[in-house]
């Protein structure tokens, strides 16, 4: 467990504003959200590794679900479950939803979505969830592609939303339509986007471009590549 004002530090190594590509998004900085009282995090192997978010992004997506306090979360895009894992440990009340592909039929669904081979291990993908497996977590695993998933039984019941499955545009754009269609109403609901870079040429980008409820709704987290909504 980590004491966030002790983490402040951390915000340091966040890259230069000259390092960042050029924008076409507004700025989002979690700073503004930190205030002088100690808000303490849980951190499960922070240490980045291919294909999963990085050190600080892993301790931003933390921060903004021990902030808001979240009573429901939904992931699209499980992969080994360690995202999965700091989501429900930061928000110990809340009950995680996390979408993969289905076991049967990845070996066709892997070629349809572009599953990144060099997430494989001779070709097989690593047991989906494991870091969460065994532990005391409330994790409820499903199990779908998500163009075929069905949003309207999670219809405005969910205030925290991580979407990060396939980066092709149309996966995308799916994705985030239905997370609009789950994402309960009112004030401080997030849905979060990661690899978004902010160039209109990236797939996550453009595919948050192409819905016009969001238009000029979403920021990026500064010294991340975090796409944030905040209702």
């Amino acid at each position: 467990m980590l004491a966030l004002n002790k983490l402040r530090k951390l915000l340091g190594t966040i890259p230069s504003r000259d390092k960042m590509p050029a924008l076409r998004f507004r700025r989002f900085d979690l700073q503004h959200l930190l205030s002088t009282e100690v808000l303490c995090l849980k951190m499960f192997n922070p240490s980045f590794t291919h294909g999963e978010v990085s050190t600080y992004e892993l301790f931003c997506i933390g921060s903004l679900v021990a902030i808001f306090k979240p009573r429901s979360i939904f992931e699209f895009g499980t992969y080994q479950g360690k995202t999965t894992l700091n989501l429900a440990l930061n928000a110990p009340d809340a009950t995680v939803y996390s979408l993969d592909l289905p076991v049967e039929g990845f070996e066709v669904n892997k070629e349809v979505v572009r599953y990144e081979k060099d997430l494989l291990i001779e070709g097989k993908r690593r047991e989906v969830g494991r870091y969460f497996k065994d532990r005391n977590a409330d994790i409820v695993q499903i199990f779908s592609d998500s163009m075929q998933f069905d949003p309207t039984k999670f219809h405005e019941r969910i205030d925290f939303i991580f979407i990060d499955g396939s980066h092709i545009r149309k996966y995308v754009r799916k994705d985030t339509e239905n997370a609009l269609i789950m994402l309960r109403k009112g004030s401080n609901k997030i849905i979060l986007w990661h690899d978004f870079v902010d160039k209109v040429t990236t797939p996550v980008a453009e595919a948050i471009l192409s819905v016009p409820s969001l238009a000029g709704q979403v920021s990026q987290l500064e010294g991340t590549q975090l796409g944030v909504y905040v209702s």
